[in-house]
């Protein structure tokens, strides 16, 4: 993640307090400029998804594109089990001055000139969130897109080499559960490894479309190797169509 950080939700970072609010990757507030992280789950350490965060510091983008609202959580995947709302409002973050955003272990965004954040938490105390990445023509989206495309495709390798770095067991399992020409997802079954996720068993759930100048990405965390209730992916489909109509905006 490259940048100070003292606590985390969702793929970052190191539970604070009571859950007050979550947000997916983002660092405390401080000298650095980022924005502070929103709160805190049960799940301590690292977030369990993998941190989507500007690669070194950088003022937060001046006039904001226009961008599509953020998904409703009544329309979140798994809402039936994980009652979602929102934690928060919709965040503005820092870009880098590179304009890289890394969203995970695997995947990164290049070129990014906005990035806008909605945090969610479940009555289960497990985070969610949605990153609208702004670019500043087709042609960055589209580049990124496929980047972050192909990241995702060599996820598991990745995984299973910072598993091997760091003694963790090595499992990971990355499955790509849907695809089409609107977008894709992923599911990620695997050990996590503290840093930009958070330790131990979990499943993560990434969601990737692509509008025009606008590539948005959404992911929730299951815990635990077997959770109760486990989410079916093969609603995954249907979750890419309605993020992909929602970035149509």
């Amino acid at each position: 993640m490259g940048v100070n950080r003292t606590a985390r939700i969702l793929r970052w970072g190191i539970v604070v307090t009571a859950v007050v609010a979550v947000a997916g990757g983002l660092a405390a507030c401080g000298k650095d400029g980022h924005r502070p992280a929103r709160t805190a789950d049960k799940h301590i350490g690292a977030a369990p998804v993998g941190s989507a965060q500007p690669t070194t510091g950088g003022p937060a983008s001046g006039s904001g594109p226009r961008i599509p609202p953020p998904v409703p959580p009544s329309r979140l995947p798994d809402q039936t089990v994980a009652h979602w709302r929102t934690a928060g409002d919709l965040t503005a973050l820092p870009v880098s001055a590179g304009h890289r955003v890394r969203l995970n272990e695997c995947a990164s965004a290049e070129g990014v000139t906005a990035w806008h954040e909605q945090g969610y938490i479940s009555a289960r105390n497990t985070p969610a969130q949605e990153d609208i990445l702004s670019f500043p023509d087709t042609t960055g989206a589209a580049r990124a897109f496929a980047a972050i495309q192909s990241g995702m495709e060599g996820c598991e390798d990745t995984l299973r080499k910072l598993q091997s770095g760091s003694g963790t067991v090595t499992d990971a399992q990355v499955t790509r559960t849907a695809h089409s020409t609107q977008g894709s997802a992923w599911s990620r079954t695997w050990t996590g490894v503290i840093g930009a996720s958070a330790a131990g068993p979990q499943i993560n759930h990434y969601y990737l479309v692509r509008h025009g100048g606008t590539v948005v990405v959404a992911a929730f965390t299951e815990f635990g190797a077997h959770p109760a209730d486990a989410y079916d992916t093969a609603g995954d489909p249907a979750v890419v169509s309605m993020l992909a109509a929602d970035a149509a905006f």
